[in-house]
This record gives C-alpha cells, sequence and structure tokens, in this order.
C-alpha cells in the first residue's frame, strides 16, 4: 500500500514537470511578441522569454529528479524506508550489535532474524564474517515497524573454516527502552577436521508486544 502511495507521488512529480516544460514552450512560442529592446532575442521579446524559459528549466529538473526512482525499484525502496523511519517513529523497533542504535552486528557467517515467524533477514550466501569489505550483508542494523511484536527469532550458522562468532544483539524500542537479547557469541576456533559448525546459536524470544 505504501509503494504504491510513492508511486503516485513520483507519477504526480512526472507530471508536473511535463506541465512546466510544455507550459514554457507555449509561452515562448506562442506569447504576443513583446518589445524587448536590445535584450530581444529573435522575433519575441525578453517578456516571454523570461517567463517560458524557468518554467522549461524548472520541468526539466523536476523531471530528472522523478525519473530515477521511477525505474529504480531500489531507490524507491530506500525513500520509503526514509519516509517510514520518520513518520513511523512510534512502530520503529532496531536491532543492533550494542547499545547504540548504529551499532553494526559482527556475524561469522551467516544470519537469519524472523518476526513472528516472517522471515526479516536472510544472509545465506555470504559464507564470510559480516565485517568483510565483501561481504553482502554488512551488518547494518536491522530496521523494521510493527505494532505487533509477538516473537523474535534468531539463528546463525558457521559454513566455512576455522572460527564461528555473533555479536551481541540489542533490540531498541520505539519508547526509546533497550533490551539486550543475547551476549552473542565469543570467536572460536575448532579443529579443521570437525568441519564447520553449521548451527552455532539458535534462539527465540518471546515479547508479547501488542501496541494499540
Amino acid at each position: 500500500m505504501y509503494m504504491d502511495t510513492l508511486n503516485i507521488i513520483i507519477a504526480g512529480f512526472l507530471l508536473l514537470s511535463l506541465f512546466l516544460i510544455i507550459t514554457g514552450i507555449i509561452v515562448c512560442v506562442f506569447l504576443p511578441e513583446q518589445p524587448g529592446g536590445r535584450f530581444n532575442w529573435g522575433k519575441k521579446g525578453r517578456s516571454s522569454l523570461a517567463v517560458g524559459l524557468p518554467l522549461i528549466l524548472i520541468g526539466t529538473a523536476i523531471f530528472l529528479l522523478a525519473l530515477e526512482p521511477a525505474y529504480d525499484r531500489e531507490l524507491r525502496g530506500k525513500y520509503l524506508e526514509q519516509a517510514r523511519y520518520y513518520l513511523w517513529a512510534d512502530k520503529r523497533y532496531i536491532i543492533s550489535g550494542g547499545k547504540h542504535k548504529t551499532d553494526k552486528i559482527v556475524v561469522d557467517d551467516d544470519l537469519r532474524i524472523a518476526l513472528n515467524d516472517h522471515q526479516m533477514l536472510l544472509n545465506d550466501m555470504d559464507r564470510i564474517r559480516s565485517n568483510y569489505d565483501w561481504a553482502k550483508y554488512k551488518g547494518e542494523p536491522i530496521i523494521f515497524f510493527s505494532d505487533d511484536v509477538q516473537r523474535l527469532r534468531v539463528l546463525a550458522r558457521d559454513v566455512t573454516c576455522c572460527t564461528y562468532s555473533l555479536s551481541p544483539l540489542y533490540l531498541h524500542r520505539p519508547d526509546g527502552t533497550v533490551l539486550k537479547l543475547t551476549d552473542g557469541v565469543k570467536e572460536k576456533k575448532y579443529e579443521r577436521s570437525a568441519g564447520p559448525r553449521s548451527l552455532f546459536f539458535k534462539e527465540t524470544y518471546e515479547l508479547g508486544v501488542v501496541q494499540k
């Protein structure tokens, strides 16, 4: 629903830009000639150009700004998340790797987090620590919006040699309180012959929070 609303807003800006561009062209071409003195460009005077050209430039600028999110779903999603971050502050939860909302999560190797049995984060393909430069998931805090936070499920697994670890996890609630979910798992090594510890962390947190 919210993505549809964002699409409507983007479409509105595109239509506005086209309206301004067309209006500017009409003004420049069809506005009756006005004497422009030494600034008279061609057949039309400075009056028509002074009105028409700014309309064309403003319309073009709006069109270019709205065109990128119109064709880029990922960018539209970012705009939507930014809007929701501030407009839905009363439903905003953040899972981070520390006491601060911006603290990154460090996991070696992969992490899954589900809210009420609905997957929020599925990092199954990296097979490397999240703080490595080439990791796809780089440990960004997980932001979600909900008025029904019954249960959080966290799974962490290791799929490559030769260590495994998970940073502490903190849940930041909309009212400003912070709940420490786990101390995490300090980095541990294992014998190469033992093979990777596929699943080394598995916890379910029953929170039972329903906001009215």
